[in-house]
């Protein structure tokens, strides 16, 4: 376990909320009865697709670009998204009419490879948590950015707005079961483990960093699709 005396790693955290009750002067603008061409973007299929790490320059507000891949058989969408450095939400939107778990072969799969950058400062980690999205600007690569998909708690466990920095790094973590875990299990006749070990069904992966704030943790998953 590597213990950061002087933790030398920002973590900034957002939250963006979408204000939609403007939408209700359209109707003195716009007829709904209008009718508008829209242009479904329809990529050419790439060979060399750029994934998780993207150039950077100056007051650059977007990254990455939006790219095509043709399925193989036996591929799903959640492969393809892991593979392509997206979420399962990500993908499924984006090929709204294709099964997730069963499309056909040569089916076209759009890859939406585009991303607005958080309206925070270009250091450490920045996590967009209504994106699901984790950004992180390297300290001696000022010119790039490196982007993953995230997972986030679940309803009813908030995950808190602000900046912290990153307490502790530990590869290969145990996990140790908190007691309202162990009662929402037992409740429904599963019964967990004090402690469950690093390996294959460990809920944290194999790498965790633990926020200077609350208890609250940056970690892999034993689910990637989940």
């Amino acid at each position: 376990m590597l213990i950061a005396k002087k933790p030398t790693l920002s973590v900034s955290l957002f939250a963006i909320a979408l204000l939609l009750s403007g939408c209700q002067t359209l109707s003195g603008v716009f007829s709904f009865d209008d009718q508008f061409d829209v242009e479904t973007p329809k990529p050419q299929l790439q060979s060399d697709i750029t994934k998780h790490e993207f150039g950077l320059s100056g007051d650059q507000a977007m990254v990455g670009e939006i790219a095509a891949v043709e399925t193989r058989e036996n591929d799903t969408l959640p492969d393809i998204a892991r593979h392509f450095g997206l979420g399962y939400n990500d993908i499924t939107a984006a090929n709204a009419g294709i099964p997730a778990w069963t499309p056909k072969a040569n089916s076209r799969v759009l890859l939406p490879l585009q991303f607005i950058l958080p309206d925070a400062p270009h250091k450490g980690i920045v996590l967009n948590v209504a994106n699901m999205r984790l950004f992180y600007y390297p300290k001696k690569q000022r010119d790039k950015v490196f982007t993953y998909p995230v997972g986030i708690g679940r309803d009813g466990w908030n995950t808190p707005m602000g900046m912290t920095s990153i307490a502790v790094k530990t590869p290969n973590p145990d996990w140790h079961v908190p007691p309202s875990i162990h009662r929402e299990h037992a409740e429904k006749g599963h019964y967990l483990p004090s402690v469950v070990r690093s390996g294959p069904d460990n809920p944290l992966g194999y790498y965790a960093m633990r926020l200077a704030i609350g208890s609250y943790l940056i970690h892999g998953t034993n689910k990637p699709f989940g």
